[in-house]
């Protein structure tokens, strides 16, 4: 599992610098309740579950990225929305795209 991990909550875009950050920020009645999928930077799936003590565990559910597609689109679609130019976005990497989504991180 490579970070950033990328977590969609229906549209809503988050980035997580680590997996520690993202099993913190995200609260045990979302995951059961599955409003996120979330995705390492190279476009891996990852599975969300609750531990004990109420805590929340993420873990990659392939061992290649097969999601990168989805990851890059969920991207595009986040980017273009925040007001960047759609000729850079077409034209990324998804490494580029996770690289530009990293700068309008907030902690």
């Amino acid at each position: 599992m490579k970070p950033p991990i990328i977590a969609d909550n229906n549209g809503d875009v988050l980035v997580f610098r680590s997996l520690k950050d993202a099993e913190i920020y995200i609260e045990p009645v979302d995951v059961q309740n599955n409003e996120y999928t979330a995705y390492d930077s190279e476009g891996r799936l990852l599975r969300l579950k609750t531990i004990k003590h109420n805590r929340v565990a993420l873990e990659p559910i392939e061992s290649e990225p097969l999601h990168a597609s989805q990851l890059r689109t969920l991207l595009q679609e986040h980017l273009v929305a925040l007001g960047l130019p759609l000729e850079w976005i077409d034209g990324a990497s998804l490494a580029e795209l996770v690289a530009k989504r990293l700068e309008y991180k907030t902690d």
